[in-house]
C-alpha cells in the first residue's frame, strides 16, 4: 500500500534537484514550469516552491519576448525533461510476477496503464511515446524512501533512482499488472515486469556526472519541445483544437535559469 502521494516525494526532492542543475549549468535557477492540463494553463514554482500560474498564451508571449530580446543583457536559458515520480515499496513476499531469481526483500514501483479519460492514453503509454521524441529526457523517478520520517530530513539525491523509459518493453496490455522491480535500492539494472525485461537506472547525481546531453535550450527550442510533445500525444482528429496544454503530461518540467 502506498503510504504517501507521489507529489509529496516530488516536493521533497525539488530543492536538491534545482541545486544539482544550478551546479551542473553554473547558473542561477529562476523557476520551474509545469503544465496543468485540467486548467489548460501552466504553473510555476520558484526555489522555495512558491506557486504562481499563467495561461498558455502568457507563457508563449514570454518565450517569444525572450526570443526577440536574445541580444539583451538578460541571459536566460531553459532545460526540459519529463520526470514521473513513483512510490517504491519494499516487498517481503514474492508474487506471481516476481522474477524467480530475486531474493527477499526486493523493491518495486507500480506502473499506471489505465487510459486517461481525456487523452485515452495511460501514464506509461504517454511516457513511452515521449521517449521517442528526439532529444527528450524521459524518466521514472523512484525515491528509495521507506520511512515517512525521512521526508523531514535533507533530501539525499543518492536515494533518487532514475529509470530510463526508453528501455521499457512494448505492447503491454492495459489490463495487466506491471511494475519496475529492483533487487537492491542501488541496482543499475531494474526489471520491467510482469515478464521480466532488463532496464537501466542510475542516481540523479550519476546523471549529472555522466550525461553529456544535458543541453541548454533557448526560448525557441522550448516552444518547439512543447509543440512536439503535444503533437506526439494528440490524435489526428484533435488537431483543430487551439490550445496545447491539454495534451501535455504533468511529468513535463521546464526549468528557467539565468547565467547572469
Amino acid at each position: 500500500m502506498n503510504w504517501l502521494p507521489e507529489s509529496l516525494l516530488e516536493m521533497h526532492f525539488h530543492r536538491a534537484i534545482i541545486k544539482g542543475y544550478e551546479k551542473r549549468f553554473g547558473a542561477r535557477f529562476l523557476r520551474l514550469l509545469k503544465p496543468s492540463p485540467q486548467k489548460e494553463a501552466w504553473v510555476g514554482f520558484d526555489q522555495g516552491w512558491t506557486y504562481s500560474d499563467l495561461s498558455e498564451q502568457d507563457l508563449f508571449k514570454q518565450l517569444r519576448s525572450a526570443i526577440s530580446n536574445s541580444s539583451s543583457k538578460i541571459s536566460k536559458f531553459y532545460f526540459g525533461e519529463f520526470l514521473q515520480f513513483k512510490v517504491v515499496e519494499k516487498r517481503i513476499r514474492v508474487s506471481k510476477n516476481t522474477p524467480r531469481w530475486f531474493q527477499l526483500p526486493y523493491y518495486r514501483s507500480a506502473l499506471s496503464l489505465k487510459p486517461n479519460k481525456s487523452t485515452n492514453k495511460s501514464q506509461h503509454e504517454t511516457l513511452c511515446k515521449l521517449s521517442h521524441i528526439g532529444g527528450a529526457k524521459v524518466y521514472y523517478a523512484c525515491p528509495m524512501i521507506f520511512d515517512q520520517d525521512k521526508l523531514w530530513e535533507e533530501p539525499n539525491l543518492k536515494l533518487l533512482r532514475l529509470v530510463d523509459v526508453t528501455t521499457a518493453p512494448k505492447g503491454w496490455l492495459t489490463n495487466g499488472s506491471h511494475h519496475i522491480v529492483f533487487q537492491n535500492p542501488d541496482t543499475p539494472k531494474p526489471m520491467w515486469c510482469s515478464d521480466p525485461v532488463p532496464g537501466s537506472a542510475f542516481s540523479f547525481e550519476e546523471r549529472l556526472e555522466v550525461d553529456n546531453q544535458l543541453s541548454r535550450l533557448n526560448a525557441s527550442e522550448v516552444i518547439d519541445l512543447i509543440s512536439r510533445t503535444a503533437q506526439a500525444l494528440r490524435s489526428e482528429y484533435e488537431y483543430g483544437r487551439d490550445y496545447l496544454t491539454g495534451y501535455l503530461p504533468e511529468s513535463m518540467r521546464i526549468y528557467e535559469f539565468t547565467a547572469d
